[in-house]
């Protein structure tokens, strides 16, 4: 979903509320830490609401993810994470 880059993650995607992307880092290992911040081994993560996609009369939510940490835990952390976000309900 994110190419062959498997450092830092900064990204805005729709139909993924705040709530089920913090599901899907708890998942992952990590657990809830302060300002908004997910902890897991060696790497962190963050979901904020983002602008809504606004077509016609329909409305999208969206969300800005962003994946930050060490090299190594980042090339096992994206891969797990590349599925959750390609299918819904991870």
């Amino acid at each position: 979903m994110f190419g062959d880059d498997l450092g830092p993650l900064d990204i805005t995607v729709g139909s993924i509320t705040p709530w089920l992307m913090g599901k899907y880092f708890r998942d992952l290992g990590a657990q809830e830490g302060e300002d908004g911040w997910f902890l897991g081994e060696g790497w962190r993560g963050r979901v904020d609401p983002a602008e809504p996609l606004i077509l016609g009369s329909l409305r999208v939510g969206r969300v800005r993810i962003q994946v930050e940490g060490e090299a190594e835990a980042l090339a096992r952390l994206r891969p797990q994470l590349d599925l959750k976000l390609i299918r819904g309900g991870g």
